[in-house]
C-alpha cells in the first residue's frame, strides 16, 4: 500500500497540510514542496469515499497506525461526521484504524486545505527545455515512495526553471495512474 505519510506536513505553521485529503476520486497530500495525487482505488483498492465529497486523515495517524501495510481497508463511514477507517493484513487481521473528518469538521477545527488542482498541470500545457533545474533528492525520495512504483521510474516534465516539476510513472498502467509535483529550487 501507499506510505502516503510521507507526503504531509510536520509544521505546526501549517496543520492542514499535516492531512491527507481524499476528494473527486482522489487522494491528495502535500507539504507546499510536493505534492501527489493517487485514485482513490489505487489507495484503498475499492472507492469508497463519494467523489462528490471530501474527508481528511491526519498523516501521522496513517503512519503511527501502519496503514500503509494494509492488504484491505474496511470503512465506518458517516458522511456528515466522518468516520473510521480499518486497515487489515493478508490474514483479515486489524493492523490499525484512522479516523477521518468531513469537510466541514476539518475547516472548523484545522482550517481549509490547499486546492491541489491548481498546482497540477492540464494537458494542453506544455513542457520547456531548459538547461538546468535544482530540486532536493529527500523531496523526491519521499514523492516516489507515495506513488510506489515497482519499476522505480519515473518521467519527469518541466515547465520552467521556478515552476512545479510534474513527476509521473515512466509506464502507467491500471493500478499505477498517481501524479506528483515537486517544487524546484532556485539556482545561483
Amino acid at each position: 500500500m501507499k506510505k502516503l505519510h510521507t507526503l504531509c506536513s510536520n509544521d505546526t505553521l501549517r496543520p492542514t497540510m499535516q492531512y491527507l485529503e481524499i476528494s473527486n476520486g482522489y487522494v491528495y497530500g502535500t507539504d507546499a514542496h510536493i505534492l501527489a495525487k493517487i485514485p482513490q482505488n489505487e489507495v484503498f483498492g475499492i472507492d469508497f469515499f463519494p467523489k462528490d465529497a471530501k474527508f481528511y486523515i491526519e498523516g501521522k495517524q496513517w503512519k503511527n497506525q501502519k496503514m500503509y501495510l494494509a492488504h484491505s481497508f474496511v470503512p465506518q463511514i458517516n458522511f456528515e461526521k466522518g468516520g473510521l477507517i480499518m486497515a487489515l493484513d493478508k490474514k483479515g487481521q486489524t493492523l490499525g484504524i484512522c479516523q477521518f473528518y468531513t469537510q466541514s469538521e476539518f475547516e472548523a477545527k484545522i482550517g481549509r486545505y490547499p486546492d491541489c488542482e491548481r498546482v497540477l498541470y492540464s494537458s494542453d500545457v506544455m513542457p520547456e527545455n531548459i538547461t538546468q533545474i535544482g530540486f532536493n533528492p529527500d523531496l523526491f525520495a519521499r514523492l516516489t515512495e507515495a506513488l510506489e512504483d515497482k519499476m522505480k521510474t519515473f518521467k519527469l516534465s518541466f515547465f520552467g526553471q521556478s515552476r512545479a516539476i510534474l513527476v509521473e510513472h515512466t509506464t502507467p498502467d491500471q493500478f499505477t495512474k498517481g501524479i506528483g509535483v515537486i517544487m524546484p529550487i532556485k539556482i545561483g
